[in-house]
């Protein structure tokens, strides 16, 4: 059975280092274990098992290790990891001591919100505060990491005298450990057990299962197949794409974290497993039982493609990854009278694995010369390719991408360097360091960086990858057929030529090593082709689509029409190939232009080009985050000059991801002719207040600059809605219900659990949500725990059922309820600013008492500012202020700046309101401030507040002549801000004082 990590609203969690870090340091409270273990697999490569493993070494930290009784202010697996970074570390002059005592420390206070730590720019004193606690620490000099750990060992002994017993103390540790890492490089971390575990499931290549990927359908709660994999028991009895599981022995799948339904469905090899499933074809569930199998993760896969040319897909390098590919190669053979005419060996999005596999499979090709060179300590090992066992020479095409990363790019590299193959498709990844991991008894693992590779000729592909020899970029003229209409909207087209450049890579991750400084190199050839879309509501499958691939059979057609096998000859042979493939791209990219309106003929550019470009954002000149799904960016080209211009298209850049990267289309433009084109900006619902640089850069299909010009825009934040709630038991024959009646869910009642629903915040909920997710196994047999609460206006009520049968048994029935929005929350604040747990309400329930008789409305506090910066200020000093309050207890209110905890103040018993206020230096640019706030429940509320500095006026004055000095979105001074919410004005000197 295999994970799928379910995104949680379209966020990309391929995170850089240091916020990787920190989401895993969170682990309980952020987000579900298999997107974790997406996360974190995908980051491992190269990963290879440390000689200290095997010398008794955990002896000397047993108490680290499982091995005795916890205690948090030892620090002893902290000690044990810094043992290994100041013994192995790739590159000892990163392990700067003050850095890391200050990512540790960063860590700490952002994960646990009651911990305060002040400290001036390296001052031997510092400030701690833990609840209502405080002391003062002085510090010795942070000369070397021994310091570091002293330090740390006193803050710890304070923490664990005064932080609530309810703080896990191992998790603190944990955030210890990783903020101190967060310094050196992407791929240094420490995983937690649960990650570990299911890493080294995935390294090891198999387990125990029945065949299937399977996820969390958003809409009702259930655990769905995606597809099950071939030849797999899933397969074999039947099970399809988008089955609902229902059940597993007996319990309920309903609101299930995909982990927990791993645990259940994994298992020995051998043991059957009983699931009920529901199909939209049957006419009620029904029963499977299966017999778990092996089920290979990631197996190389392949098929005989026409024209006697193997194909090969590599996933992922894992413990028998090179056996498979020999195995894959002879039943080739096999089928194709004994040799292949040559192979595309596919290793796009193959993030890596162990390098001795990369080596192997690398050897299999090739009979002499260096594979790899490992520089670890000023130590430099090569490994050589031997003569036996090789392959015939027939030519080889390998497929890489931009997430084609580590040991694929030992393959690749090592074939190309070696004349060996031809690398087609993209740049890859560029990471080009090694890690070991070492385990701790505790099941977690510290996966170090130790060395350095480089491909043959001591080229490094760190932070700039393997270039291919022939670049393939795909191009996406999409007509939205397959999208649905919005209010009965046509959706606009979907045209992109460019977005493969901004795909993250190595050098765009925080704390990345260096590279040598060299140019990129440049590929030889380039062809640009025409991506068509599947459909989106096509069902999945793992089976090989090759027929539709068309970088495939492109391969294909480069092996077939080469008649030499060495790159070089291959290289020269394939300007006939590439020039007809891009003649017929060529004239599809022109009909498919045609088809959304646009002429993409091509011409000859006049010497000299004058282009004059407007941007227009509707009557009132501002984007309205609360319109978002309205909102558009119209931008126009005028040709001034007195000839055509060809392939035009406007490219943006800024810093803000909702204006950044958009492609705006113009084609060909007559003198004195205008032509414009309209896009839907990229998700503005969920943001605030915020003023934003947007760069539009001219070009031409060929890249070649035709100008360019900038704009501010004016992002109109909108306001979001809160939820109040409370329950009511029904058991006595209502709607369906049966019990005694009494209010007090009992053994084998069917009860309805009524929930009232009000909106008490300042925006309306527009697609909101709540569940009921169970916490006592079978004890509870749930069937409707996902609700959608459809629109809600402010102050307005909605009211549902939740239903279940309580099963009798010796576990407490518990539920956990959580309500939520699934667009309007404050977007800055929560994924940018990484508190994701503040995206919903939570409060756990226990069923079987009469807690929930009491008719109590839980609600969440209300944060109130009064005093902030406006949204451009000439002054560096900021001062935001306000107040918390709740109608039972406020637990605390927080202020971060950017990354830094700046402000805590608890509440308490019976205190119903907590003032704040915080003073703040701005940097030039953008700044963001978070605000928390929390209650005695658990209840929470959060605001993002954006101030862009501008010491000189100079933006104010662009922005404001964007709109025209008075027009729509114009901005004047004025000091109405507190009255006008959203209005953007200079400060004034009473503000700055």
């Amino acid at each position: 059975m295999f994970l799928r990590a379910v995104v949680l609203d379209g966020v990309d969690f391929h995170l850089p280092g240091a916020s990787m870090r920190r989401l895993l340091s969170r682990l309980p409270v952020v987000l579900s274990l298999a997107m974790l273990g997406a996360i974190a697999g995908h980051l491992v490569a190269n990963a290879s098992m440390g000689e200290d493993e095997k010398t008794g070494l955990f002896s000397v930290f047993d108490g680290a290790l499982g091995g005795g009784e916890y205690e948090f202010s030892d620090l002893k697996l902290l000690e044990r990891t810094r043992y290994f970074v100041e013994d192995k570390y790739v590159e000892p002059a990163r392990l700067e001591p003050e850095e890391m005592l200050k990512g540790a420390l960063s860590f700490v206070e952002r994960e646990i919100p009651e911990v305060l730590f002040q400290r001036e720019d390296s001052s031997r004193l510092l400030h701690i505060s833990a609840g209502a606690k405080t002391t003062t620490l002085e510090l010795d000099e942070m000369d070397s990491l021994d310091a570091v750990g002293d330090a740390l060992r006193r803050v710890a002994f304070f923490l664990d005298q005064h932080l609530d017993e309810s703080v896990p103390r191992p998790e603190v540790e944990y955030a210890f450990i990783n903020g101190m890492l967060s310094s050196l490089d992407p791929h240094t971390v420490l995983l937690p057990p649960e990650i570990s575990k299911e890493m080294e499931v995935e390294n090891q290549g198999a387990f125990g299962g029945l065949g299937i990927t399977i996820t969390i359908d958003k809409g009702d709660g259930w655990l769905t197949v995606e597809y099950p994999l071939q030849d797999t028991p899933a397969y074999r009895v039947g099970l399809k794409a988008r089955d609902k599981i229902l059940r597993i022995e007996d319990e309920s799948t309903l609101n299930m974290d995909l982990q927990e339904a791993v645990s259940k469905l994994r298992g020995p090899v051998g043991d059957p497993v009983t699931i009920t499933v529901d199909r939209e074809s049957f006419d009620e569930p029904r029963e499977f039982t299966i017999v778990r199998d092996k089920i290979r993760i990631n197996p190389v896969s392949g098929e005989l493609l026409e024209g006697g040319v193997g194909y090969i897909r590599i996933k992922g390098f894992h413990a028998t990854t090179a056996r498979d590919l020999e195995t894959q190669l002879s039943s080739f053979k096999r089928a194709n009278n004994g040799s292949i005419r040559g192979l595309v060996l596919d290793l796009r999005a193959n993030p890596g694995g162990y390098l001795h596999q990369a080596i192997e499979v690398s050897d299999r090709f090739l009979n002499d010369g260096v594979i790899v060179v490992t520089v670890e300590e000023g130590r430099r090992e090569e490994k050589r390719a031997r003569s036996g066992n090789t392959e015939a020479d027939y030519p080889i095409v390998v497929l890489i991408n931009a997430n084609s990363a580590s040991a694929s790019e030992i393959v690749a590299g090592a074939l190309k360097n070696n004349q060996r193959a031809v690398i087609v498709g993209d740049r890859s990844f560029g990471k080009g360091s090694v890690q070991n991991l070492y385990p701790n008894g505790d099941d977690s693992r510290l996966k170090l960086t130790v060395a350095k590779y480089l491909t043959p000729g001591d080229r490094s592909i760190q932070s700039m990858g393997i270039t291919p020899d022939i670049r393939l970029v795909p191009s996406i003229v999409d007509d939205g057929r397959y999208r649905k209409k919005v209010d009965e909207v046509e959706p606009l087209p979907a045209v992109s030529m460019y977005w493969t450049d901004r795909l993250s890579r190595e050098e765009d991750l925080d704390e990345a090593l260096q590279g040598l400084e060299r140019q990129i190199d440049q590929a030889s050839y380039e062809v640009r082709y025409l991506r068509v879309l599947d459909d989106p509501d096509k069902p999945r499958s793992d089976s090989l689509d090759l027929d539709n691939d068309w970088e495939v059979q492109f391969s294909r057609d480069l092996i077939l029409s080469v008649p030499a096998s060495r790159r070089a000859e291959m290289l020269r042979t394939a300007a006939e190939v590439t020039t007809r493939h891009n003649l017929l791209e060529e004239k599809r990219l022109v009909r498919a232009f045609g088809g959304v309106g646009l002429d993409w003929t091509d011409g000859e550019q006049p010497g000299v080009v004058n282009l004059q470009v407007e941007m227009e954002l509707g009557t009132d000149g501002v984007l309205k985050a609360a319109e978002a799904k309205d909102e558009t960016l119209k931008v126009s080209a005028t040709n001034l000059g007195d000839a055509p211009v060809y392939r035009v298209l406007a490219v943006t850049k800024s810093d803000q991801t909702w204006l950044d990267g958009q492609e705006y289309f113009f084609g060909k433009i007559e003198p004195g002719e205008t032509r414009s084109w309209t896009q839907k900006v990229r998700r503005v619902d969920g943001y605030t207040d915020a003023v934003a640089s947007v760069e539009f850069e001219l070009r031409d299909a060929q890249g070649r600059a035709m100008g360019s010009f900038d704009k501010f825009v004016r992002l109109v934040g909108q306001e979001f809605p809160k939820f109040s709630f409370s329950f009511e038991v029904l058991d006595g024959g209502v709607d369906g219900t049966s019990g005694d009646g009494d209010g007090i869910p009992e053994d084998g009642e069917e009860v309805l659990l009524r929930t009232r629903v009000r909106n008490v915040g300042a925006g309306e909920s527009e697609e909101g949500f709540a569940k009921l997710k169970n916490r006592s196994g079978r004890r509870i047999d749930l069937k409707v725990g996902t609700v959608d609460l459809g629109d809600i206006p402010v102050a307005g009520e909605t009211e549902f059922d939740f239903q279940f049968t309580l099963v009798p048994g010796s576990i407490e029935p518990t539920v956990d309820f959580s309500i939520g929005e699934n667009t309007r929350y404050d977007y800055t604040a929560v994924v940018r600013g990484g508190f994701y747990s503040f995206a919903t309400q939570s409060v756990s329930l226990e069923l079987g008492g009469d807690s929930l008789l009491d008719g109590r409305v839980h609600a969440p506090p209300t944060l109130e500012i009064s005093r902030r910066p406006e949204l451009v200020v000439s002054n560096p000093r900021a001062v935001i202020s306000g107040l918390v309050r709740d109608d039972s207890a406020v637990r605390d209110v927080l202020v971060f700046q950017g990354e830094e905890k700046v402000f805590y103040q608890g509440g308490g018993d019976g205190v119903g309101s907590v003032p704040f206020s915080v003073e703040a230096e701005l940097v030039e640019g953008e700044n963001t401030f978070v605000v928390l706030a929390r209650d005695d429940e658990g209840l929470t509320d959060i605001h993002s507040i954006n101030v862009l500095f501008d010491p000189t006026g100079e933006r104010l004055a662009r922005l404001n002549s964007n709109a025209g000095e008075d027009g729509p979105g114009a901005v004047q001074e004025d000091s109405s801000r507190k009255t006008l919410p959203g209005r953007l004005f200079q400060e004034d000197s009473s503000e700055a004082e």
